[in-house]
């Protein structure tokens, strides 16, 4: 359920004028990385300092995509959906209009943030806002729930769910679907050794890669591990899916 923004939220609640995203304030504080989580390259466990930060409290939905393409007379996205197609020209049915958009590249999420003056998150700000400063593998707590993610083995007949719903799984921050529903484009470059560099302080060679990183599983995804907090993916900038989203990003 969208929250109301008021008195006694506007302190730690910001809204979006031009796409309507509500943002939380992620405070400044350290996220712990690293272990065997997918695609860490096995590197020692670390701790890592994120600056305070505003992310959307959901991906971007299908209604906010809507208004995006009609305000820069962008083309939908094209792909088809688990075998039917979702937009005819900037329309899309009613009953999705609250999903999270898909079928959206890096290169195209990148765009939206622009028209919408926002960024897309860090991986290092994604992981904070999915776990805190717990060492958590969910973003509630150590324990798979399966009936509070958007996954292969609940979805029935259907893909995506609606933004606002599993909030049982919500993040220590109050985040939406941190994990399930879609995977979530990050703005960093994507290296399966990354993480190697980082806890030594270091910044892996990645300006160059056109792989961005993924988080957070999705709808399509049946592995529990997808679903960790610390699990990371890479998908080429330029490739669109049924099941690729993102949400946005504010610097405070």
């Amino acid at each position: 359920m969208k929250p109301a923004i008021n008195n006694d939220t506007k302190d730690w609640l910001i809204e979006n004028p031009i796409d309507g995203s509500i943002f939380v304030r992620v405070e400044s504080g350290k996220v712990f990385l690293g272990g065997k989580e997918h695609h860490l390259g096995n590197c020692d466990p670390f701790w890592i300092e994120v600056p305070e930060f505003y992310l959307a409290l959901t991906p971007v939905t299908n209604a906010q995509y809507q208004k995006y393409l009609i305000a820069t007379q962008s083309d939908p996205p094209v792909k088809k959906d688990s075998g039917k197609t979702l937009w005819t020209g900037t329309e899309i049915p009613e009953e999705l209009l609250d999903h999270p958009v898909v079928n959206v590249s890096w290169l195209e999420a990148k765009r939206y943030c622009e028209w919408a003056e926002a960024r897309l998150p860090t991986e290092f700000e994604w992981e904070r806002a999915a776990k805190g400063e717990a060492q958590s593998t969910f973003p509630w707590g150590s324990e798979w729930e399966e009936d509070w993610v958007r996954n292969d083995k609940n979805r029935a007949l259907e893909t995506t769910a609606s933004v606002w719903s599993y909030p049982e799984g919500c993040s220590h921050w109050g985040h939406y679907q941190m994990i399930g529903n879609v995977w979530e484009w990050c703005e960093d470059s994507f290296d399966e050794a990354a993480y190697r560099y980082y806890s030594k302080g270091k910044q892996p060679p990645l300006d160059s890669n056109p792989l961005k990183v993924t988080r957070g599983g999705s709808w399509f995804n049946v592995s529990v591990e997808s679903f960790h907090s610390g699990f990371r993916f890479g998908f080429p900038h330029d490739e669109s899916d049924f099941h690729y989203g993102f949400r946005l990003a504010l610097d405070p």
